[in-house]
């Protein structure tokens, strides 16, 4: 376009020019980009949350003049519970791996207490949970195998003294019909809305519910 004085302007085209075409792609790029930018954050926040996994449980250092804590244990279709016997117990930290778990704590004495027990089978360890009470650590570990009895909680076969069974919840299921999942999930509850006192609940309660 020439204007008086001979000056000369050049414009581009006004956006209601542009070819639709070019318009269509313009806009598929776009949604491409934004699809591309949302994988990847998706990426990120899924790296950063199995990095927070991985640093969440910081490593348990054996304590110099440590004691084990008395271990009562049995078994069960699905799972497997552990109570760790100590006596108002603080600075209570719990490792539950895929293989074994590690128990670290003070007793009222301020005692060092440590426990590490190699399973006798694998475990989902984010299946499993543990709850402190006054005088007991209790730990409900889910079995890999179901409807597979343990004969002994730990891989090795020579057995610490401070290893018991439990007789007084231990019952011989093999031979029972089914336990149902319901009694698993039952047990959990129980655990979840007791409060940090007293005892663990008795498993006579939810033998009532299998009957």
């Amino acid at each position: 376009m020439e204007r008086a004085g001979g000056e000369v302007v050049c414009s581009s085209p006004a956006a209601d020019t542009v070819h639709p075409k070019n318009r269509a792609l313009h806009s598929d790029s776009h949604r491409h980009t934004l699809s591309s930018l949302q994988a990847d954050l998706s990426s990120i926040k899924e790296t950063t949350r199995t990095t927070l996994r991985e640093v969440k449980m910081p490593k348990i250092v054996r304590p110099e003049n440590c004691q084990p804590a008395r271990t009562l244990w049995y078994d069960r279709k699905k799972y497997v519970t552990i109570n760790f016997v100590v006596q108002n117990p603080k600075d209570v930290q719990v490792d539950i791996q895929d293989t074994k778990v590690i128990l670290s704590c003070k007793d009222v004495d301020d005692n060092n207490i440590y426990n590490e027990i190699e399973f006798y089978d694998k475990v989902f360890k984010a299946d499993s949970r543990e709850k402190v009470f006054d005088r007991t650590i209790n730990l409900l570990i889910r079995k890999v195998k179901e409807n597979v009895a343990w004969p002994r909680l730990q891989k090795d076969l020579a057995k610490p003294a401070w290893l018991l069974v439990d007789f007084d919840n231990w019952r011989d299921w093999e031979h029972e019909e089914e336990e149902g999942m319901a009694e698993y999930e039952d047990f959990v509850d129980m655990l979840n809305e007791m409060k940090n006192k007293g005892e663990p609940p008795a498993m006579d309660d939810l033998d009532d519910l299998s009957d």
